[in-house]
């Protein structure tokens, strides 16, 4: 599953910084998601993840939830942070990573999804588009998948792995000034979704204005996500 160390690297689609491997761990599929420490302490999963992580693999992989169940055990391998690969960023994992006071927080994260603009129309059929969403990044963790697991894991032999993240979301609003976008939200964060860490594309800034916080993205150019579903 995980391979450690320049020596058992797994290359990028680009040029490899050495400076971003050393010490780094990688699950197989996700060459780009550079993992690194805090990393001894197992994530304890409460009902509360284990919901999210479910409705995550029911609807990704059309699974029923009884069977989503049985691949997730009482306690899961997590990480502080995550280096996103080929001149990405570096993020942290607020549930984990102890942020020391003098360091900025690096944990508020720009991630996209393809979202159905008519979710709320009964009849419509889907009408799927790339959205980028913004949230707080909780955990980063692995679920193992075992062999011959309908509709995620065909192999006969060999485990397959699914690198996740659970974010609270944040409620983003946009205006338009001067044709320039901005993003902003107010009030509190979701109560978490999981993600695959595939679409986390980089930290972002917040800037904090009364009851507004005032989103700092400049991740146009950075991106490895791919498409993946939500309800």
């Amino acid at each position: 599953m995980l391979n450690k160390g320049a020596g058992q690297w797994t290359p990028f689609t680009g040029q490899k910084q050495a400076e971003e491997s050393d010490g780094a761990t990688l699950v197989c599929g996700y060459p780009l998601a550079l993992l690194l420490n805090p990393h001894s302490t197992l994530l304890p999963i409460d009902q509360h993840l284990r919901q999210q992580i479910v409705h995550y693999l029911t609807t990704s992989f059309e699974i029923l939830s009884d069977v989503a169940k049985e691949l997730i055990p009482d306690k899961l391998e997590q990480w502080g942070r995550l280096w996103i690969g080929n001149g990405g960023n570096e993020v942290h994992a607020h549930g984990y990573h102890k942020l020391r006071s003098n360091r900025r927080d690096a944990a508020f994260v720009c991630y996209k999804l393809m979202v159905d603009q008519d979710a709320n129309l009964v009849l419509a059929n889907k009408r799927l588009e790339e959205e980028s969403q913004y949230g707080k990044l909780r955990h980063v963790f692995v679920v193992t998948i075992p062999p011959k697991t309908p509709n995620i894991n065909p192999s006969r032999k060999k485990n397959q792995y699914l690198l996740l993240a659970q974010i609270y979301k944040a409620p983003v609003e946009s205006d338009k000034i001067e044709g320039k976008k901005l993003i902003w939200y107010k009030g509190k964060l979701g109560t978490g979704e999981v993600v695959d860490v595939s679409t986390i594309q980089c930290a972002v800034g917040r800037i904090k204005d009364g009851n507004r916080w005032w989103i700092v993205d400049r991740s146009a150019d950075n991106t490895f996500a791919y498409p993946e579903f939500i309800d």
